[in-house]
């Protein structure tokens, strides 16, 4: 089904239906893309994540963070109204570990996409032991905790694991010892590297 238009200073025309169906002698106008977009984006439902805010900058009755991902190296930009950070009995700052309510909201007319922060609450220690809590208790309810999924422990562990650098003196101590009378030993060693850290290049 193709829909309907007329352009500013043109004739009507018969403008297609999806975007599957353009092509360059029969485009969508502009402003027909921003406005299935905005409707599409207006349907999306608000989602509860949780990140740690690494910007914060508040303009008059507004805020703009940037939330990262806790594990991640991702980040998003969001706006909060004030009266919606100043609800909060610890003030919020750079660095805070946070759950947000975001909504995102697209911006005809420049084509923006912003994530409305709804609502947002800190994590704090009580608040991370009390989700370990629930998660146990989840899981012992399916029985994960029972006593005929335990395994007996040996009185001596059969075999110890070893992961160290390279050319490290706990390999070299473990090498030394590898004869002895006990435990078996393997030993694994690697390049490590954080973060921060470039990888190699060769």
């Amino acid at each position: 089904m193709s829909e309907q238009a007329a352009l500013p200073g043109t004739a009507a025309t018969t403008l297609p239906a999806t975007a599957a169906e353009t092509s360059p002698d029969n485009p969508w106008p502009l402003q027909l893309l921003s406005q299935k977009l905005k409707a599409h984006i207006d349907r999306t439902p608000s989602a509860w994540v949780e990140g740690q805010v690494i910007e914060m900058n508040r303009r008059g009755g507004n805020a703009y963070l940037t939330l990262r991902d806790v594990d991640a190296e991702v980040s998003l930009p969001a706006s909060v109204w004030t009266k919606v950070l100043d609800r909060q009995n610890v003030p919020l700052e750079r660095g805070s570990r946070v759950v947000a309510l975001l909504k995102p909201e697209f911006w005809l007319k420049t084509g923006r996409l912003n994530m409305q922060v709804r609502d947002i609450r800190p994590v704090g220690i009580g608040d991370l032991l009390a989700r370990i809590e629930r998660l146990r208790q989840a899981l012992s309810a399916e029985g994960l905790f029972a006593d005929s999924r335990k395994k007996p422990l040996p009185l001596l562990p059969h075999r110890i694991g070893l992961i160290t650098g390279r050319d490290s003196d706990a390999k070299k101590t473990s090498s030394k010892t590898r004869h002895c009378a006990g435990p078996q030993l393997n030993s694994k060693s690697g390049k490590w590297r954080s973060r921060a850290t470039p990888p190699s290049r060769k």
